[in-house]
């Protein structure tokens, strides 16, 4: 079973093509990624997801999306 989401193969081989701008708030901060390629910007936004759905629900999350992989 893979633990690493697949969106970060397509982000480790055209990295380059993703500008990223960080923004520093009261709160936290805020990154904004965007990209002419859009298969980098369909994985962005899936990898968002992944990201959020791990903040709300941890490792629940993780475990559910590693299954989904799997066929399970």
């Amino acid at each position: 079973i893979r633990i690493q989401s697949p969106t970060l193969d397509i982000f480790f081989a055209r990295g380059d093509r993703i500008l990223s701008e960080v923004d520093v708030t009261e709160n936290g901060i805020v990154v904004t990624q965007t990209s002419d390629d859009p298969q980098l910007v369909e994985a962005l936004y899936v990898h968002a997801d992944e990201v959020s759905a791990m903040v709300e629900r941890g490792m629940h999350a993780v475990h559910e999306m590693m299954m989904q992989r799997a066929g399970n």
